[in-house]
């Protein structure tokens, strides 16, 4: 609850062009279509523990947090935009929460939150 809020009012102190950017609405709606991100969204990259655990993430909708962070950092690690991550996350997790899981994903790209 703690790290929620936290999240919640980083985001709440930026304006509304600031957030429009940190939530990643430029990214171009082609991106969804790469090569790379399908591999990774249906886990096919060739990496054995991130495709297990894509596989996983989609078929029971939750991840231990480890295992959430090595499938961002092997998305990250190949170029992948961090908010196309974030997105494909969005629609896959249960306890999806924009107020975290936003901000980890910038944070594990190496952007200020």
């Amino acid at each position: 609850v703690l790290q929620r809020e936290c999240w919640q009012r980083m985001l709440r102190d930026k304006d509304e062009e600031a957030r429009a950017a940190w939530y990643g609405a430029a990214l171009r709606e082609e991106a969804a279509n790469d090569a790379a991100f399908a591999r990774w969204s249906e886990g096919r990259t060739g990496d054995a523990r991130a495709d297990k655990a894509m596989q996983v993430l989609v078929r029971e909708g939750w991840l231990p947090w480890s295992e959430r962070k090595y499938l961002a950092g092997a998305w990250l690690e190949g170029g992948g935009d961090w908010r196309l991550g974030a997105r494909w996350f969005e629609r896959c997790l249960l306890d999806y929460d924009a107020a975290i899981h936003w901000g980890e994903w910038r944070h594990l790209a190496g952007f200020d939150v």
